[in-house]
């Protein structure tokens, strides 16, 4: 639960952040929300292309419109 000496909403952030890691801890959902906020790459220390996965070649066949991720 939050506590009352949080005001801001970066605090407000942050609280949601850690109750998610200790509630959820066993769930997998970690790395989707390191992802989704945009921290992946400075929790765990990896190059921005790695927070994507690349687009399989079947797919880019069928849509050639489709141009692969950065860094595959």
């Amino acid at each position: 639960m939050l506590g009352a000496d949080i005001t801001t909403p970066a605090e407000v952030l942050a609280a949601i952040d850690h109750e998610r890691r200790v509630e959820l801890a066993m769930e997998g959902d970690r790395w989707p929300d390191l992802v989704r906020t945009g921290t992946a790459t400075t929790v765990l220390g990896i190059p921005e292309f790695q927070t994507l996965w690349p687009i399989p070649q079947a797919e880019r066949a069928v849509a050639p419109g489709l141009t692969q991720n950065p860094g595959y």
